[in-house]
């Protein structure tokens, strides 16, 4: 009984998650006219990878045509893109946050 207690917890202690910030870029603000009318938007897209293996590889792709859909007809300046990882037991999630600004 004492065994299985050890490894019951031993198991549990192992299976917690971490995170990673892999990579984050900054776009040109300076495109951003002064004088013009802008509104922040954001798009998010995910991976979920079990045991190395991976369905969706399109993520990126698809909150990117996420963040050009919310600003039809204009032009989106200054994109902000942040890459990251949260591990799991056995799995991780990639995740991608862009974030821009709609010029009118």
């Amino acid at each position: 009984m004492k065994r299985a207690f050890l490894f019951a917890t031993l198991l549990l202690a192992c299976a917690g998650c971490t995170y990673a910030l892999h990579e984050v870029h900054e776009g040109d603000l300076t495109r951003i006219p002064t004088g013009r009318d802008f509104k922040r938007i954001k798009s998010e897209g995910e991976q979920k990878v079990f045991l190395g293996f991976v369905q969706q590889t399109d993520f990126v792709n698809q909150a990117y045509r996420d963040l050009q859909k919310q600003c039809e007809g204009h032009e989106v300046e200054g994109i902000q893109t942040r890459y990251s990882t949260a591990h799991g037991f056995l799995s991780w999630t990639n995740k991608v946050v862009m974030q821009g600004y709609c010029v009118d």
